[in-house]
């Protein structure tokens, strides 16, 4: 059971309460999480030139700040 559950997929959730504890801790700021790390340009780049893109005219996923998408989409606590 404990196999399973390192192969389970990491998803946006976990992903952002990672980034606020990074922010919190101040690993990072959510204005220099505006930027895609260098490594996914890239990996993007490389995408673009590849024979196999050319073919299908696939688009790579858009970088997004999950820290701003939270401020900007915070629900409120309760709904009369």
């Amino acid at each position: 059971m404990v196999a399973m559950k390192r192969l389970q997929r990491f998803n946006e959730i976990d992903a952002l309460k990672a980034l606020r504890d990074g922010h919190e801790k101040g690993y990072w700021t959510v204005e220099q999480l505006d930027n895609p790390p260098p490594g996914t340009k890239l990996t993007i780049d490389e995408w673009k030139r590849h024979p196999m893109n050319k073919n299908l005219k696939l688009d790579p996923p858009c970088y997004r700040n999950l820290l701003r998408d939270a401020e900007d989409n915070q629900e409120p606590d309760f709904i009369l």
